[in-house]
């Protein structure tokens, strides 16, 4: 969990931010840019919380030992 609510957070106001930056509500149909406008929000997401994958995942393989 400490990973997907940053995620979802993130993805959820990068993907506002791209369709601004990229102006995908100027025009009528922009399924190119709104395609566009997704994907970078994902890259932006996984960018940010890649770290607590990254713990989260370290700490499933280690010896429990370790943090005792």
């Amino acid at each position: 969990m400490a990973r997907v609510l940053p995620s979802a957070a993130i993805n959820y106001t990068a993907h506002e931010q791209w369709k601004r930056i990229l102006e995908t509500d100027k025009n009528e149909r922009t399924p190119g840019l709104r395609f566009m406008a997704g994907s970078l929000a994902g890259v932006t997401s996984a960018t940010f919380t890649y770290p607590l994958d990254l713990i989260r995942a370290r700490m499933a393989v280690t010896n429990k030992t370790m943090y005792v």
